[in-house]
């Protein structure tokens, strides 16, 4: 006699297998999701390496013009950071990439060189900031404990002030470029704490043509190499 087969037990045997082999994914190391929207705050401190800030005005200008680089100074940093990411390098790989953009703020308040005569104030303060809206890309590689993060992005600058003494002065738009690598720690499903450390070139140059008409007038033209560190804190949308 022969027995027919019982789809009932196929199908059901089928669901079984099914579920087994959901089950067994992100044991193996899949990343479960298709994407992965990381909305980043981040706090921290702007670094000039001193040896590679320059100014940018001709000497033209005059002994009188104080120069924007000399006030470059450990500065506080903050920002918000949108990268989309979506899993690369297989089924069974662990690496997101994706792009990303953001704007940061760097604000300070040096006090900077002294005024010529007749004036005779030692130093001055200045209250600037420097804003930079930046497009670019983040690949992190993901672990069950974090990732290992790198990023790179470009975009324009903005510096302007406010002198203490005479007032708001020039401000100057240029570009930056943006090197970074971070470090995170997941403390949940949708939360990562991350240590962030970039490397920013920036470059403003003088308009050609143009001369302050008095002293005071002060010019954003510089060029500078920089390192931002921060803390950033990672929400998994």
């Amino acid at each position: 006699m022969v027995r027919r087969a019982d789809p009932g037990g196929l199908g059901g045997t089928l669901l079984a297998a099914a579920g087994v082999l959901l089950a067994a994914a992100p044991a193996a190391g899949r990343i479960e999701r298709a994407r992965t929207v990381v909305f980043e705050p981040h706090l921290g401190a702007a670094l000039p390496a001193v040896g590679f800030v320059a100014g940018t005005v001709n000497e033209d200008y005059g002994a009188d013009t104080f120069v924007f680089s000399e006030a470059l100074q450990p500065a506080f940093l903050g920002g918000l950071h949108l990268a989309w990411l979506f899993p690369v390098g297989g089924e069974d790989g662990r690496c997101l990439l994706g792009p990303e953009a953001g704007i940061d703020y760097v604000v300070w308040n040096p006090d900077v060189p002294g005024t010529p005569a007749p004036y005779d104030h030692d130093v001055d303060n200045l209250d600037a900031g420097r804003m930079r809206i930046l497009a670019g890309a983040r690949l992190a590689g993901v672990w069950d404990w974090g990732w290992i993060l790198g990023r790179l992005g470009l975009g324009p600058e903005t510096a302007n002030g406010w002198w203490e003494n005479y007032g708001e002065i020039h401000g100057d738009t240029g570009a930056f470029l943006q090197v970074g690598f971070g470090l995170g720690v997941a403390l949940g499903d949708w939360f990562v704490i991350s240590l962030l450390v970039d490397a920013v070139l920036t470059f403003h140059d003088q308009d050609e043509g143009t001369h302050p008409d008095e002293w005071r007038e002060f010019y954003f033209g510089y060029r500078s190499l920089e390192f931002n560190l921060g803390i950033g804190f990672g929400f998994l949308l």
